[in-house]
């Protein structure tokens, strides 16, 4: 069986605790599964001594890349970084937490053409009834907002690195990934939904439901709404 390439997206805010051992993990899987490989790890300002710790794995390791933003500007923008900087076919982005089960991404070695892999959690008994409702809330207001009919777009996701470039991506928050999904649906791409396990956090607090980010999310919907809307029009009026 031929083997496709392999870029992974590791995101990193105060991390210091499990990074080491993520970045083992994604090195361990990718030499099974890819013919060639990057992972990409973007400290975000962290404080914990994080960026030291990278500066420490990357000196000899050829397939190790960093990035160091010097104060920390938020998950949409450290994904967008990494995803415009990667290099290879298949491409996904894990949380440098530990939290996702890399190991998960082994079925799916070979993605097709036209196809995206969307992992989806099952509600989080861990998270607080705040934050449950708040992924219902997120998931109500894609379907009714943009047409966005999946499980979870704010988990793992497994897409053609290629296909970004005809994407027109606007959004620079957390809400790229849900851009991505619409406008890959658009274009006729098939959703694979795969459920993940979701592995309670070993080390330092979770940044997914702070006030911040929320309040972002909240504020960047409408753009997202017409970035999607502007690009339904284009992909119906070629």
């Amino acid at each position: 069986m031929n083997k496709q390439s392999w870029s992974v997206v590791i995101p990193c805010y105060n991390e210091k605790g499990t990074l080491e051992e993520v970045v083992q993990r994604v090195k361990t899987v990718l030499q099974q599964i890819a013919s060639e490989f990057e992972i990409i790890v973007i400290n975000d300002g962290s404080n914990d001594g994080s960026k030291e710790l990278i500066d420490t794995l990357v000196k000899g390791d050829a397939h190790l890349r960093c990035i160091h933003h010097r104060e920390n500007q938020g998950l949409g923008t450290v994904l967008r970084k990494g995803y415009f900087t990667a290099r290879f076919e298949n491409l996904i982005s894990v949380p440098g937490d530990g939290q996702f089960d890399v190991q998960e991404i082994i079925p799916y070695a070979i993605v097709p053409q036209k196809t995206f892999i969307s992992f989806y959690r099952q509600e989080n008994l861990t998270y607080s009834f705040f934050r449950n409702k708040l992924s219902y809330f997120n998931k109500f207001l894609n379907k009714k907002l943009i047409g966005l009919d999946l499980k979870d777009v704010n988990w793992a996701l497994i897409i053609k690195r290629n296909e970004l470039e005809n994407l027109n991506l606007e959004m620079k928050s957390t809400l790229i990934k849900s851009e991505i999904c619409a406008k890959m649906q658009l274009l006729g791409y098939k959703p694979i939904e795969v459920q993940s396990y979701y592995h309670p956090r070993t080390y330092g607090v979770s940044k997914g439901s702070s006030l911040k980010m929320i309040a972002q999310a909240i504020a960047d919907l409408w753009q997202l709404s017409g970035s999607v809307r502007r690009f339904r029009k284009k992909v119906s009026n070629p």
